[in-house]
């Protein structure tokens, strides 16, 4: 006789995660994305431009989700386009500098309050205590990171309305609620992204002691706040590199614009020391040494990483 167990998880539902999980391909994000632009850690967004650390990976059942989300984008752009909305341009593709891109979900014309005026539109997609929020406070204050992304993308599009779209996955619900540009809050999230794109050393942390929200649940948080962490060993953690203009990064050994994706780096890599929580003690010709917290010495040598100087 069959266990209950078997009964209520068979196996077809592991063999579906396995399936997400084998299909998912981790990588880095070529540019910095407006929808992380609104972020208020700089040394976050710093990180996650220069691949400080593996791409993150996520559980199947998170996988799944991102792909509702997808999938409910198109149902509404395509429910959009069945009431006489015109709708151009999925995945509509902004960039003011080659190092940053925002992707909205289209351009939309036809809005009643303003039927003559191109919309930039974006969609998505909320659990019923996010949305509740929503309705209550507006987007703007229960989803500042998805204003800033809107702003961004709409000041470097010369966009002056956005259309936000939002559906709630609890009980099918919708929410819409037209913005103006607004040129301040874009000339701040510009000169960050310039702050972001264009220093060679991580920025200030939000917080020494790595506590509170923003830092318990950072991907980083080993990085930035531990003693152990080593970043990864790719071109953008290397010292010799330099995000330059129309998204080219250079190498001043090489004299040449580096691979979108480069994970070991060459021979003559070496770590910007600042990414590493140790002291630089001295630099030679094949590397450089560097004391740890804990008084242990470890070289950088060229190409090859972190080497434990064995007592």
């Amino acid at each position: 006789m069959a266990k209950i167990a078997d009964l209520l998880q068979p196996s077809v539902i592991q063999q579906i995660y396995a399936a997400h999980k084998a299909s998912a391909k981790p990588r880095y994000s070529r540019r910095l994305g407006a929808s992380m632009i609104g972020e208020k850690c700089e040394r976050k967004l710093w990180y996650s431009f220069r691949w400080a650390l593996p791409p993150e990976e996520f559980e199947p059942r998170m996988l799944r989700l991102f792909e509702t989300g997808h999938r409910e984008e198109l149902r509404l752009i395509e429910e959009l386009k069945q009431t006489g909305l015109t709708v151009e341009g999925e995945q509509f593709e902004f960039s003011a500098t080659g190092h940053d891109v925002g992707k909205a979900d289209g351009m939309l014309l036809g809005v009643a309050e303003s039927p003559e005026v191109w919309h930039l539109l974006e969609i998505k997609t909320h659990s019923l205590k996010s949305f509740t929020k929503l309705k209550e406070d507006g987007m703007k204050k229960s989803k500042p990171l998805h204003y800033s992304q809107m702003q961004y993308q709409m000041g470097v599009g010369e966009i002056e309305r956005g259309l936000y779209l939002a559906h709630c996955k609890d009980n099918d619900e919708l929410y819409a609620e037209r913005i103006r540009f607004d040129s301040k809050e874009f000339d701040k999230l510009a000169a960050k992204r310039d702050r972001v794109i264009n220093s060679p050393t991580p920025p200030p942390k939000i917080s020494e002691s790595g506590s509170g929200f923003d830092c318990d649940y950072c991907y980083f948080r080993t990085l930035c706040h531990g003693t152990t962490q080593f970043p990864a060993k790719n071109c953008r953690t290397c010292i010799h590199s330099t995000p330059v203009a129309n998204g080219v990064w250079n190498c001043e050994l090489k004299r040449e614009g580096l691979p979108y994706r480069d994970d070991l780096g060459c021979d003559q890599h070496l770590f910007i020391p600042d990414l590493l929580p140790m002291t630089l003690v001295s630099a030679g010709p094949h590397g450089v040494l560097y004391r740890a917290l804990d008084g242990e010495e470890w070289w950088n040598l060229h190409g090859e990483g972190m080497k434990l100087i064995p007592f």
